[in-house]
Order: C-alpha cells, then structure tokens, then sequence
C-alpha cells in the first residue's frame, strides 16, 4: 500500500488542505514474481473517511486497521482534516459540506494519477470505529454502522437545504 500524504489549497475553504490518501499497490509476495510491474488500469473503490471532533485526518491510521482493509479490499482510501467543523457550512471560510460534496472529489479524481478511481462508496465518521472490524461482523453490524453514518448526512442536506430556503428569503 502506498500510504500518500496530500496538502493543497482549497478554493472552497481558501486554505490550505491536509489529507492522508492509501492506494493499493503490489505486496512483497507480488514484488517477488518473475516480471513484477504496477497494473496500468486498475480501477478502485474509493472510501473516504471522516475524523470525530478533535482529530485529523492522520487518526485513522494510529487507531484503526484502515490500511489493512484497503489492502484486502483493494480499494483507495481518503482522509481529510475538518479543523472540527462538523462537516457543515458556517459561511464564509468554513464550507465544509461543499468541500466534502463537490470540491474534494473533483480534486481526487482530477489527479491524473487519481483518474483511476471510482466515485466514493463509503463514508465513515467516528475516529474509534473498526472499520475492518465492523465489514467483517455480519449483515446487522454493517446495516447498523451505515445507519449511524448516513444519518448525519441526511440531516446535514436537510439543514443545508433549510439555510439555503432561509438565505433566499432575506
């Protein structure tokens, strides 16, 4: 796995940005084959991961078996800092919930050597959550955790959307 830490300026945030981005590549077992070589057009899932309050986006790889998944699954995984924002926009500076929608997968999948990425297909919340542990629990553990985490988010677009009524009408 290729561990990546990323920092690039935000035009959403106007600052600059800190992420922590694994990308699956060839194990020591792969290394040692006759004719080794980086697959080209490998395409993989891409699972972003959000910090709880007062962590960043290096949490997840002190606390977590993130790695060890994204190895497994061969899949991408992306950590960001959120400066304990809460995800949300608060105006001017702080538009996190744009950042995290629109700004951040524009610019993982900009990268040429990201383009080979899918779109996101999880995204997780608390610092101390097993991810690996959680996939591997069975069915309830897993419509459990996908719960907790899209609640959140479902209130976030319904507080997002009820701002942007609120902002039409003044």
């Amino acid at each position: 796995m290729a561990n990546i830490k990323v920092n690039f300026l935000s035009y959403t945030l106007h600052r600059a940005v800190d992420l922590t981005v694994i990308i699956p590549t060839m194990c020591f077992s792969e290394m040692m084959q006759p004719d080794p070589h980086h697959a080209k057009d490998a395409k993989f899932p891409v699972l972003y991961l959000l910090h709880g309050y007062g962590n960043n986006h290096a949490t997840w790889n002190g606390y977590t078996s993130v790695e060890l998944y994204a190895e497994e699954q061969n899949m991408a995984v992306v950590m960001l800092s959120a400066e304990n924002k809460s995800y949300i926009n608060r105006g001017g500076d702080d538009n996190y919930f744009d950042f995290i929608s629109k700004e951040l997968p524009e610019f993982i999948q900009g990268m040429n050597f990201w383009k080979k990425m899918y779109i996101p297909v999880v995204v997780a919340m608390a610092a101390s959550q097993n991810v690996y542990r959680m996939l591997t629990s069975g069915m309830v553990a897993i419509v459990g955790g996908a719960a907790v985490v899209a609640f959140p988010f479902l209130l976030l677009y319904i507080l997002h959307k009820r701002e942007e009524r609120r902002e039409k009408n003044a």
